[in-house]
């Protein structure tokens, strides 16, 4: 277990802009093994399948 007993300030002015864009739908995306290093994945959906959003992908083979 790790325990952080004092936190970084962080020299951050202004506030943020209140603002949220428009953005395009997504339609395609792709994940790659490279990004997912000392993971053994077991796919739950086939290349193709169409999925929601927060619709689990893939997990791990050692912690399922």
């Amino acid at each position: 277990m790790i325990k952080i007993s004092k936190g970084l300030d962080l020299p951050i002015s202004g506030t943020p802009d209140p603002v949220i864009s428009d953005t395009p739908k997504v339609t395609n995306v792709s994940l790659l093994g490279n990004d997912f290093t000392g993971m053994k994945p077991t796919m739950l959906v086939k290349s193709g399948d169409i999925v929601k959003r927060g619709t689990k992908i893939f997990e791990d083979k050692k912690n399922p």
